[in-house]
């Protein structure tokens, strides 16, 4: 098992420190303009689609459990029962609950109109960011990676990930899940550190999800401003 995961680390790191190359910046932009391209279709899909993307999510992070688990042990020595109940539980419940909600989720809501307007209805309308930036951490790698990717496939969006580069090995894991069970155009993951997440962060996402440090948190606060999009920052 410690061969198989390692293997990917040491092809992305030819120095033979614990440091991940950056990912091709050219191909960072191909795979945004695929997903701006592909982010309307996405948000026309229905709660059936979208419930059928997750429950392959699920089953996919259990068919890769054990390699997860070795994942957490070679980046930071985690117990195998923690990894379960703070990493994969948390990821399979949320998807439970979600496709349990998620028809509600997406159904208008009615609300009052005013008298101005006497003789119209009105309603809330859902729709979908269009496509979202995720930046994770190191500290819960799995469960904030794919909780924030849960929520943006159940609500229609294309989706980019950056997983910290200090959880290598759990990284690579999680990039194969990805590329396993989605097409780059609608779920793309890229490996790298501070260069790859500028880069990133220079595009014009539709949302941003952070989470990390209070100054690494203003930087991406400050970036996203300057496209007009909005932010999550756990911090």
């Amino acid at each position: 098992m410690i061969d198989t995961l390692t293997q990917p680390v040491k092809q992305l790191n030819k120095s033979g420190t614990s440091k991940i190359l950056e990912s091709d910046f050219q191909q960072i932009d191909r795979t945004f303009a695929l997903q701006k391209q592909n982010q309307f279709k996405l948000g026309h899909t229905t709660v059936v689609q979208r419930i059928a993307k997750l429950k392959r999510l699920k089953s996919a992070v259990l068919d890769h459990r054990p390699e997860l688990k070795e994942s957490m042990k070679l980046d930071f020595a985690k117990h195998p029962s923690e990894v379960d109940l703070s990493e994969i539980y948390a990821i399979t419940s949320e998807i439970k609950h979600t496709c349990r909600h998620l028809h509600q989720w997406m159904s208008g809501k009615s609300v009052s109109t005013p008298l101005a307007l006497l003789g119209s209805s009105s309603k809330i309308h859902y729709e979908p960011k269009g496509v979202v930036l995720i930046i994770s951490p190191w500290n819960f790698p799995i469960s904030l990676t794919l909780g924030p990717l849960v929520s943006a496939i159940a609500a229609g969006n294309a989706v980019m990930i950056k997983p910290s580069e200090h959880t290598p090995h759990t990284a690579v894991v999680i990039q194969k899940i990805i590329e396993e069970i989605f097409h780059e155009s609608e779920v793309a993951l890229f490996q790298g550190a501070e260069s790859t997440s500028t880069h990133l962060l220079s595009l014009p996402f539709n949302h941003i999800y952070f989470t990390g440090s209070s100054a690494v948190g203003k930087i991406v606060m400050k970036a996203a401003s300057k496209h007009l999009a909005s932010v999550t920052l756990e911090l």
